[in-house]
């Protein structure tokens, strides 16, 4: 169904385009609050989804306006341009955070596994 759409006109486009770099850039300034510095706060699952989402309407935009000379998608495209090498230096942050939370979370699956099973070993002491 989505190749049947008629070409967006340039006005369209660059409505796309904008709200997808604005998108890009209220997820990126929530990962990137200024108190933490350089360091990066863990994505959630939405906000990953909603990134990918928003590169690709920006991509199928970019694609669409291929050889348009309009100056305000070109702007805007620039605009794209800088999120996109902004996200490229978050990006290592970001999987750095997310590795981290795993092992958090892993060690954490171990406390539990390791308490549960102290848990039944004492049950089947005080049954005896």
């Amino acid at each position: 169904m989505e190749s049947m759409k008629p070409p967006l006109n340039p006005p369209e486009l660059l409505n796309d385009l904008h709200r997808a770099e604005n998108r890009i850039h209220e997820i990126l300034g929530a990962l990137l609050p200024e108190e933490l510095g350089p360091q990066c706060k863990i994505a959630t699952p939405q906000q990953l989804s909603e990134l990918l989402a928003a590169l690709m309407r920006a991509g199928q935009c970019l694609h669409a306006a291929t050889g348009c000379s309009d100056i305000d998608l070109q702007k805007e495209t620039q605009s794209y341009r800088k999120e996109v090498e902004r996200l490229q230096t978050v990006l290592p942050s970001l999987q750095a955070a997310l590795v981290a939370e795993r092992e958090r979370l892993q060690e954490q699956r171990n406390r539990v596994s390791t308490t549960a099973a102290w848990a039944q070993a004492s049950r089947e002491t005080i049954q005896r």
